[in-house]
């Protein structure tokens, strides 16, 4: 019984540590860097830079205040750097 909990363990970290967080193996450079820059960098950072700015006309077209519109505006820049360290390394 112990050695099939022990097996049971030893696969448990093993899968932890293959598949790993996401944002701490991008951080440390695990991820091939064609993945890194157009899944995340391209496809990631375009789709999201597009979500923000349409948000951000949307909200100056509701005549909210314009610093909420630049507000809404700003929300992917900590991803936009966290990509571009994630590219780099």
């Amino acid at each position: 019984m112990t050695n099939a909990v022990e097996t049971t363990s030893q696969a448990a970290e093993q899968g932890a540590s293959a598949g790993g967080n996401v944002l701490r193996r991008l951080w440390a450079g695990e991820v091939p860097l064609g993945r890194v820059f157009w899944q995340y960098a391209m496809i990631g950072g375009t789709a999201l830079n597009l979500m923000a700015t349409l948000l951000a006309m949307a909200l100056l077209a509701a005549d909210v205040p314009g610093l909420l519109a630049l507000a809404a505006f700003a929300l992917p820049i900590p991803y936009n750097l966290f990509v571009l360290v994630a590219v780099w390394r």
